[in-house]
């Protein structure tokens, strides 16, 4: 396009945008074609930070929600065309076949008409990404099916809507991939026009909203993609983004806002952010990779990823009850593939905003290892329970992982050094340059993991063979250091020249059989050259910046079956591998990574031999020859150059899970069993040599020639004393710690108890203070990683709010705190002149208080920060109603008499115990998964216990007027002579059986007549309440905790977390009583005393005088004229 069309076209643009609402700040930015990322927008002046750049009108974003079309085609053909992107892509062709008369027919000249991403790779191109999981999330058939199927039916039924004669053109096929790659690449997540929301926008193409073209199937959760949020968004989407140079952001109240996130100098090019996705991402949604310097000496994307399929991991275990097993790790939040990370691999720091609540890639994978080695008794057990096993590293799991990672790296075709020569040879291909990026950045992190992994495995050998070798005698004087997994991390030392004993490395050689005499010596690994600065296409982007910390770490998107086989590597010599069985190196996988070069400029290998499976011809079978990596010089491609050196062929099973076999398939949770045949899938043909049937897992031979199991080897040779185990020390001090302070909550709660009400009402509104203090704080865990820097900025640029979060706290308490004081002390407060206009007037004093709190509130709001400061708001207002509100009613409990507090905080701490004591017993069914450990026959059990203990103790505190009368006077405690006349629910009676029990009974003794008190009814109703109902308290603050991948609240208590964690059934408890105690038990009497306070709290004195005046006439009036005068005198 010529430079005067690219003007003209621009002017239009900008006249249709203003012309439509649209706002542009006069002066601010100007849009050219940039060499290497095309057309994009910059800065015609110095822009300052938060700085409008342009607006936006809602109306004029593309959706399913502002196109005609829904409403033309009618509810019925609109529900044919179906939920997920097709109804969106079927929008954006009618609009555009509208041509001048669409409302964004301007909008739809700036849009791109051809494309470079996968959806229009050819089948050749696609083969260069063999090994890369990309493959699969292309989606090229199910578009094509969607289109079949449910758009173009509707078309052809719709003449009225759709000009047949557009068919072939504005309606094909071609047309529909068009517009699905740009919402693909260029569309934006628009939340509804909520007033008074303001958040930031975020990329429908960005990790947070991925999008699927035209694909049918729900997400993880099993739900239908929801698009009606998704709208292309003119003007945002001509900005560029790049990794690292973010300096703008769309953001939205009533309309749409580009903002400056800092100052941009005049000339500069203004960046948005779509996110910070891998290469392969990138490729897939925008036809470009990112090429930037990396700390390695490199270049490549710090945001690349790898993916290795949990099918893999199953195949290389072969545990019994596979298909349990994935089915148990799935229905508890695990995932069917697992990734590896650029920053973990190489020891980046991570960022301080990765998402809260979820796991690292590391202990996600160790975590299902080691479900997958747990022996059928063990897995049996953690299913009950419902918990996954803890990721630790020890030496069977890290062997495991090791054969997986090198039969996922045998899945790509070629070498690191293959894929550096092919991008110096490559000249006028940009699709296989990009290729050759993606599965080289992938292929680097698989490297460096393997040599992390490697000198992890090599520490935990060395520290058990320490082990081994100490003096028995020592072992009271030393202490076992826990080594803290590295495989994941930088390598300290590059250098290393010994990894470990041959025993080490019999599990990466399972399917071999036996194992070397020779010990491997191995080299420092040579670092890979950084790559020359050849010139690229302009999708090739190369900045010199300091890549930031990973963004958090997040699944990717749905994946679809991938249709590419993997072909096998064959050795390079025929004649060779027919004379002699197969063989694989320990080293080789170095030598094909990382040249290693011994002593002659060769690589130094210890070859493991492995029996030769022979076809019917007594020779050895291997895989054919694959077209890609063929022995002949003459086949290889012109851009490969042919290796000097053997190329790496591990000698892996033939049975090695590829692309091509029945796998996992589409990413869809409910599919469980097509999810577990995938993951179990066998090929019967396949010979498995090493299998052990006891176990299932594959064996190897000792020294001894003992024949055992992988996992027992590895257990031998990492075994630690369990009376040196650091781990079962730290678990003793814990039950010890944990001792100790439940007696000392003990004694003070008891001491307290004892001071009287004045110390309990302390205790309890310190408790409640507490608590308050540990629910609020978890807000700032409620925040997205993406959204870290923001909050982060908000406290910095907002001291009010956590101000105004106590203040409405200290508001409440007033409020809620002089009702109880008004209640309970009238005798008190209108006896003092002082107190009684805050006494009349304390309601209105409290709603002013909160009202003044409200405005400062709002006075604070700041727009960027509004969903967060409304959020908090929101999680302040909850937290007082759950707490200081049932605090509120525990302290009523206290005032009214202390039993009613006691009795009713005695049974939830009963029952909790109980509960346990059977659970431990007799305990197998789960309860709730919630809370793994709570039992049927646990709970079962505690309710009848619980019921029987309350009779017992509420008989032993009934005669104790301190426990039953209500607290008139504050100063009393248990040493006070206190007198009170009981009400009639403590009076004990007596009743007798009815006269058939008493005669079934009188033959072998006399039925004697049964003493109760109405406080034993309403006694087994707490209990009833505390043994069915409080312990959803507990199982609601569990939830809780796991919404936020917390252990415990908070670490107030030693060896018992946070004030919360002991208080979760104590507040709905204290809540029923009260309610259980005003609804039932209490009794309004009506008393001299209350008539009184009443007159002098409701009356002025001219109105008391008058009262009297009327009373003195009635009583005259009845004839007790002399009493009035008596009163008189």
């Amino acid at each position: 396009m010529s430079t005067n069309t690219q003007g003209l076209q621009e002017v239009a643009f900008f006249e249709w945008f203003t012309a439509n609402s649209g706002k542009i700040n006069p002066g601010t930015l100007g849009l050219k074609i940039f060499p290497d990322t095309g057309r994009g927008a910059y800065a015609l002046r110095d822009i300052r930070e938060t700085e409008v750049l342009f607006e936006i009108p809602r109306e004029m974003v593309l959706s399913t929600r502002t196109s005609d079309l829904p409403r033309l085609l009618g509810e019925k053909d609109w529900a044919d065309v179906g939920p997920g992107w097709a109804g969106l892509i079927l929008c954006m062709m009618y609009e555009e076949s509208k041509g001048p008369t669409s409302k964004w027919a301007g909008y739809f000249a700036t849009l791109p008409t051809t494309f470079s991403t996968l959806m229009f790779w050819s089948p050749e191109e696609l083969k260069e990404l063999q090994g890369s999981t990309i493959i699969e999330k292309i989606g090229r058939e199910e578009a094509e099916a969607d289109y079949y199927n449910r758009v173009i039916p509707v078309i052809q039924r719709r003449a009225d809507l759709f000009e047949p004669s557009l068919l072939p053109t504005m309606f094909s096929l071609e047309r529909y991939h068009i517009n699905g790659s740009r919402i693909l690449s260029r569309s934006f997540e628009v939340q509804p026009d909520i007033p008074g929301k303001n958040e930031d926008w975020e990329s429908a193409a960005g990790p947070s909203h991925e999008i699927e073209v035209a694909s049918d199937g729900g997400s993880e959760e099993g739900q239908q993609d929801n698009v009606d949020h998704v709208g292309m968004t003119p003007f945002a989407d001509l900005l560029n983004a790049r990794y690292g140079c973010e300096n703008a952001h769309l953001c939205y109240d009533n309309a749409l806002q580009m903002i400056a996130t800092e100052d941009i100098p005049a000339g500069s090019q203004i960046w948005n952010t779509y996110g910070e996705p891998p290469n392969s991402d990138l490729l897939r949604r925008y036809g470009h990779v990112d090429f930037v310097p990396t700390p390695e000496g490199y270049l490549g994307n710090p945001m690349d990823v790898v993916e290795i399929r949990a099918d893999l991991i199953v195949d290389v275990v072969k545990a019994p009850e596979s298909a349990e097993r994935v089915e148990f790790f799935l229905d508890n939040g695990g995932e069917d593939s697992f990734e590896i990370f650029y920053q973990d691999t190489f020891g980046v720091p991570e960022s301080d905003s990765r998402d809260v609540g979820v796991p690292k890639p590391r202990d996600e994978m160790l975590g299902f290892i080691n479900l997958l080695l747990l022996p059928i008794d063990l897995f049996h057990k953690a299913k009950t329970k419902s918990k996954l096993p803890k990721p630790t590293a020890d030496v069977a799991c890290l062997r495991v992982l090791l054969q997986v990672l090198v039969r996922r790296i045998a899945q790509y075709s070629t070498s690191i050094e293959e894929d550096e020569e092919i991008l110096k040879q490559i000249e006028n291909s940009q699709n296989l340059t990009n290729a050759v990026i993606v599965r080289l950045g992938e292929k680097r992190i698989l490297q460096q993991t393997l040599l992390n992994l490697k000198d992890e495995i090599a520490s935990l050998e060395e520290r058990a063979n320490r082990k081994n070798r100490r003096d028995p005698a020592e072992d009271s004087n030393r202490r076992s250091k826990r080594v803290r997994p590295r495989f994941l991390m930088n390598r300290q030392n590059s250098g290393r020249t010994s990894f470990a004993s041959q025993a080490a490395w019999s599990a990466l050689d399972v399917q071999e059989g036996e194992s070397s005499d020779s010990e491997p010596e191995v080299t420092p690994p040579v670092e890979a050259a950084p790559l020359p600065e050849t010139t690229k296409s302009s999708t090739i982007r190369k900045v010199a910046v300091e890549p930031p910390a990973r963004a958090p770490s997040k699944k990717r998107a749905k994946k679809a079956t991938s249709k590419t086989q993997l072909k096998p590597i064959p050795a390079a010599d025929d004649e060779q591998q027919q004379s002699q069985p197969e063989t694989f190196a320990i080293d080789d996988l170095a030598a094909h990574v990382i040249p290693s070069p011994g002593a002659n400029g060769t690589a130094n290998q210890s070859v493991v031999s492995k029996p030769a499976d022979t076809s019917s011809s007594g020779t050895p079978s291997r895989p054919p020859p694959s077209p890609k990596r063929a022995a002949s010089p003459r086949a290889r491609s012109p851009l490969r150059p042919i290796s000097t050196t053997t190329p790496f062929a591990p000698n892996l099973p033939e049975d090695l899970p590829h692309t091509g076999s029945p796998g996992l398939g589409p990413r869809k949770r409910k599919a469980s069993e097509d999810l577990k045949s995938g993951l179990l899938a066998k090929d019967p043909k396949v010979d498995r040599e090493g299998d052990d049937s006891t176990n299932g897992i594959t064996t190897a031979v000792t020294s001894d020639g003992e024949k055992v199991g992988v996992v027992e080897l590895a257990l031998k040779e990492a075994a630690i004393d369990p009376a040196s185990d650091p781990e079962k020390k730290k678990k003793m001090q814990s039950v010890v710690v944990r001792t100790v302070w439940t007696f000392i909550m003990i004694g003070g709660f008891l001491s307290c108890l004892a001071a009287g009400p004045v110390y309990m009402i302390i205790l309890v509104l310190g408790i409640q203070t507490q608590v308050y203090r540990e629910v609020t704080t978890l807000f700032g865990l409620t925040s997205k990683s993406k959204d870290a820097p923001v909050v982060k900025e908000r406290k910095q640029r907002d001291p009010w709010s956590k101000t105004l979060n106590w203040y409405f706290f200290a508001i409440t308490n007033y409020f809620l705190y002089g009702e109880t004081m008004i209640h309970y002390f009238k005798h008190v407060v209108h006896a003092d002149v002082r107190f009684l206009p805050f006494a009349t007037n304390h309601r209105l004093i409290s709603f002013m208080l909160y009202i003044f709190g409200f405005v400062g509130f709002v006075a604070s709001l700041k727009k960027p920060f509004l969903r967060q400061q409304f959020g908090l708001f929101g999680w302040v207002h909850m937290s007082l109603l759950i707490v200081v509100f049932s605090s509120h009613f525990i302290i009523d409990n206290i005032l009214e008499g202390m039993i009613w507090f006691w009795v009713p905080a005695s049974l939830v701490i009963c029952n909790d115990c109980f509960a346990y004591i059977w659970g431990m017993s007799i305990g197998k069914t789960p309860l709730i998964s919630l809370s793994p450990k709570k039992t049927v026959e646990g709970f079962v059990g505690a309710f009848f216990s619980t019921v029987l203990f309350s009779v017992l103790w509420s008989t032993m505190f009934m005669p104790f007027p301190y426990m039953t009368c209500p607290a008139t006077e504050l100063g009393i405690n248990v040493f006070t002579a206190v007198q009170c006349e009981p009400i009639s629910t403590f009076v004990w009676r007596s009743s007798t059986l009815p006269g058939p029990v008493q005669a079934f009974f009188s033959p072998f003794f006399t039925v004697p007549a049964i003493p109760w008190a109405p406080f034993h009814l309403h006694a087994l109703v707490m209990a009833t309440f505390a043994s069915l109902v409080a312990p959803f308290g507990g199982f609601f603050a569990s939830g809780f905790k796991r919404a936020f991948d917390l252990k415990d609240f908070g670490h107030s208590i030693p060896g018992h977390g946070g004030l919360t964690d002991r208080m979760d059934c104590q507040f709905i408890m204290g809540m029923f009583a009260y309610v259980y105690y005003s609804s039932i038990v209490r009794t309004h009497e009506v008393t001299p005393t209350s008539v009184m306070q009443t007159i002098r709290s409701s009356l002025t004195m001219e109105e008391q005088v008058v009262l009297f005046g009327k009373f003195r006439d009635y009583l005259v009036g009845i004839g007790l004229e002399g009493v009035v005068m008596g009163a008189v005198q």
